[in-house]
């Protein structure tokens, strides 16, 4: 299973941090991450470890140990599997995808888009052998 929840979780975590009062941080963005966090305090209790590890990692969203705090956490509830959520998670990703800071936020991140459908658009335009992101299987 892809891990939207965990994803989601540290992008959202670096784009608030890293916006200052600019309008980075735009009302649907807060309030996704909002909902997303509030979700995990009524599931497993406002001082649960995951609480406790998002609460850290908005702090300081660019050290890898919070980050892999947060994945030991997310993966020890099975939030990956809690379908409200994974539900939460898209939408926060979504609503990071609407402003410039979430998308690069979003940008230091690898989000697994296994099953996504890619458009291609354009006068004339034509794909041959499929559409890769990085380097092309085989090419080492």
């Amino acid at each position: 299973m892809d891990p939207v929840v965990t994803t989601a979780l540290w992008a959202a975590a670096t784009a608030a941090a890293t916006s200052g009062a600019t309008k980075v941080v735009e009302k649907a963005f807060m309030d996704a991450y909002g909902a997303l966090k509030e979700a995990i305090k009524r599931k497993f209790g406002g001082k649960s470890d995951l609480a406790e590890a998002v609460d850290k990692l908005d702090a300081k969203p660019d050290s890898k140990a919070r980050q892999d705090a947060v994945k030991e956490e997310v993966e020890s509830v099975k939030g990956e599997e809690d379908e409200e959520l994974r539900s939460l998670a898209q939408a926060l990703l979504a609503a990071m995808q609407s402003s410039e800071g979430g998308k690069a936020a979003l940008g230091k991140f690898n989000v697994d888009a296994r099953g996504a459908q890619v458009g291609v658009m354009g006068d004339h335009t034509k794909v041959e052998g499929g559409i890769n992101f990085g380097s092309k299987p085989g090419s080492g």
